[in-house]
């Protein structure tokens, strides 16, 4: 868990309020520090599992999320899924742009040898 140590909570004089869940001040504490932490939806991740605490400035009582329920857990957890295949997919296109000529060809070819293959495959089996 190497992302603790750029949490917004991390050596905070005050760690109990992550876990105070009577006390509604720390809890709106906790929040409000965890809103502009950079590794606020890692947090979340790890807290999906606990029953209590702050957990990516979600706070979590019994398991539950005061005013929504675990479902809200998991739709940020498949938006950030979904932003890093975007990520990974603009990375991809950054480095076929830098593909010379002669590369880009060759690429292309195996790929449409594979895709020829296939189809033969697919009409023997059919």
């Amino acid at each position: 868990m190497k992302w603790v140590h750029g949490a917004a909570c991390a050596g905070d004089p005050s760690p109990g309020d992550w876990f105070a869940s009577a006390d509604a001040d720390r809890t709106a504490r906790a929040v409000a520090v965890c809103g502009g932490c950079p590794v606020r939806l890692e947090c979340l991740e790890v807290g999906l599992g606990e029953g209590r605490g702050v957990w990516g400035g979600v706070p979590r009582d019994g398991g539950q999320v005061p005013g929504g329920d675990r479902e809200q857990d998991q739709a940020i957890l498949e938006a950030r899924k979904v932003a890093r295949s975007v990520a990974r997919r603009e990375q991809e296109r950054k480095r076929l742009a830098l593909e010379s000529p002669e590369a880009r060809e060759m690429r292309l070819a195996v790929r449409r040898e594979y895709s020829r293959k296939r189809r033969a495959r697919a009409t023997e089996a059919g």
